[in-house]
């Protein structure tokens, strides 16, 4: 989970700073996968090999939007709300509006974003830190 601060003008123009918070779990990365043919990574590479950046960014704003949520709690459990009321409401802030344009011009923050976002599994895998043996990927009969 990526816990954000984003400074910014609100729509007074008084300075800002609030904390969000991103995640994507590891059902929601299978759905991407299986939204792609190439699977999700071989989407990504093939559009930055591309350069397609109108698919690009349209990814990044489907992916901050897919992680976006906030953290409720009910007695000892805590929660991470994704309604989508609650992604609404955020696309109307001047905190995602900041966000998006840091994304969508910053290459380097956008990577940082997308490595921070996906689960742990995913990312140790790809960068070939795991030091456990990954789980089967289907069940065995």
């Amino acid at each position: 989970m990526l816990r954000k601060t984003i400074k910014y003008k609100d729509f007074d123009g008084t300075p800002k700073e609030s904390t969000h918070y991103f995640n994507i779990s590891e059902p929601q990365l299978v759905e991407l996968e299986v939204e792609h043919d190439a699977g999700f990574e071989g989407m990504l590479n093939l559009i930055i090999e591309t350069k397609d950046r109108k698919k690009l960014v349209a990814l990044f704003k489907s992916i901050v939007l897919m992680a976006y949520g906030v953290q409720e709690r009910e007695g000892d459990t805590l929660y991470f709300n994704q309604d989508d009321d609650v992604k609404k409401k955020f696309t109307r802030t001047q905190a995602y509006n900041t966000l998006y344009m840091e994304l969508a011009t910053d290459e380097q923050a956008a990577a940082d974003f997308m490595e921070a976002v996906l689960p742990e599994t995913t990312t140790k895998k790809s960068t070939g830190d795991s030091d456990k043996p990954e789980p089967p990927t289907s069940p065995s009969v």
